[in-house]
């Protein structure tokens, strides 16, 4: 964001992002002064870093070290007694079952902008922010879905302003498996 000349005001959440980044106004966009060069330059600098990281530790690719907790080592700090309550030796154990996919399969999302998921919610949950008006849904989300509540956050700004919605009035449990995300705005 940075990179794209955010100056981190903290108003994304206002729909009145000053650089036109973190909005959908029209209004405010106009303001953003960003090239996709920028962005494309600063994810190289990071690829980069990680080849150098990577070829440190001996490896080729990140495939080669996913799920591998025994590269993996807790440092502790005795300068900060709160950092004893933290307890990361379960996720060092390597108990995972040799049968399950150490991540999600990759799938192709030739448009990244829209999901489908996106769309439906748009579909379904808008009515409910017109009217403001009490809402409790459940979705299935996937990796491809990304930025899923960007565009109701768009028309909760746009209607409501400032003071936003009611508390609780927009409901949506989004699960993956036995994983759930609960958003509440």
């Amino acid at each position: 964001m940075v990179a794209l000349g955010c100056i981190m005001c903290r108003s994304c959440h206002t729909n009145k992002c000053p650089t036109g980044i973190a909005t959908q106004d029209s209004e405010h966009r106009k303001k953003f002064k960003g090239k996709v060069e920028e962005v494309m330059t600063y994810f190289k600098a990071v690829a980069q870093e990680v080849r150098e990281i990577l070829s440190e530790m001996g490896v080729k690719s990140l495939d080669e070290i996913i799920g591998r907790r025994d590269l993996l080592e807790i440092k502790t700090f005795e300068e900060y007694p709160g950092s004893k309550r933290i307890k990361l030796k379960k996720f060092l154990i390597d108990d995972y079952p040799k049968d399950k996919p150490l991540r999600c399969l990759v799938r192709r999302n030739d448009n990244p902008r829209r999901s489908e998921l996106a769309k439906k919610l748009e579909e379904e949950i808008v009515p409910y922010i017109e009217r403001g008006e009490k809402v409790f849904k459940e979705y299935p989300i996937r990796n491809v879905d990304r930025s899923i509540p960007t565009r109701l956050n768009y028309y909760i700004a746009v209607k409501y302003k400032d003071k936003g919605l009611p508390e609780d009035t927009i409901n949506l449990y989004f699960f993956w498996n036995s994983w759930t995300k609960f958003w509440s705005f």
